[in-house]
């Protein structure tokens, strides 16, 4: 299979969906509950999705198209969602 942005827009258009159906009517104690340290709540991830979507991953994309390989990503900051979304 070639990659076509039509083939991306197709599997990403369940996601909001696929996440509604798995997280939209647990309680707040599943939502923030982790396995442990170094693991992530749903909550997190949840927040690290929606700030990665919106926060890293347009700019990201803008640099490609703009300057191609010859410029470095900045790295990304995986945490970020978690102070953006809190509360």
């Amino acid at each position: 299979m070639t990659y076509t942005l039509t083939d991306g827009r197709e599997i990403l258009a369940g996601t909001p969906g696929a996440l509604r159906a798995t997280l939209g009517e647990l309680s707040e104690t599943w939502l923030e509950t982790d396995e442990g340290p170094g693991t992530w709540s749903p909550w997190q991830a949840l927040a690290h999705l929606t700030h990665i979507e919106a926060g890293d991953w347009l700019g990201r994309i803008d640099t490609i198209l703009v300057h191609g390989p010859e410029e470095a990503l900045a790295p990304v900051d995986r945490e970020a969602g978690f102070e953006r979304f809190a509360g």
